[in-house]
């Protein structure tokens, strides 16, 4: 995997990270699964997590595009998940951050799978104890969801593009 980039506040969260004192997760397979390998579809030059078919999708994609501007901002809001939702229990930030670097490990692969040829830009944070995972593919007529500046962000921010 490449090297993760983050702002200052990710970079304290991951080195609090100790992996011997995790508290004993509870989760059903089935929400494991769903976190691991949610329904990616892939419509219009976007790849979505949805239940629904592409053809479903298809009915409103060009007006969910223009509610969101662009393609990058509608996958990066469509693509929005909480790791924390997953677990049954609750969990620390740092125990949902360990899972969400994973999380996003198996995402980019999945991600190559369906769409070898594009870039995509994996985003992870942390904020008030939850941790949020999204992408998007990298297109070069649009910015990236994060602004460049990563350390603009109070919350704690990392990214890798694949």
């Amino acid at each position: 995997m490449k090297t993760l980039k983050t702002n200052k506040s990710m970079s304290r969260l991951l080195n609090d990270i100790n992996m011997n004192e995790m508290n004993v997760l509870s989760v059903e397979m089935a929400k494991l699964n769903e976190l691991l390998n949610p329904g990616f579809v892939s419509i219009q030059d976007c790849i979505l997590i949805s239940k629904k078919t592409s053809q479903e999708l298809f009915k409103s994609f060009d007006t969910a595009v223009k509610l969101h501007t662009n393609r990058t901002r509608y996958e990066a809001s469509n693509t929005d998940t909480r790791v924390n939702d997953f677990f049954d229990n609750d969990i620390s930030e740092q125990e949902a951050l360990a899972i969400g670097l994973l999380v996003i490990d198996i995402w980019g692969l999945r991600l190559k799978e369906i769409d070898p040829i594009s870039k995509f830009f994996l985003i992870i944070a942390c904020s008030d104890g939850y941790v949020t995972l999204r992408y998007h593919k990298v297109r070069a007529d649009e910015c990236n969801w994060l602004d460049e500046d990563i350390h603009s962000y109070e919350d704690a921010v990392g990214y890798i593009i694949i």
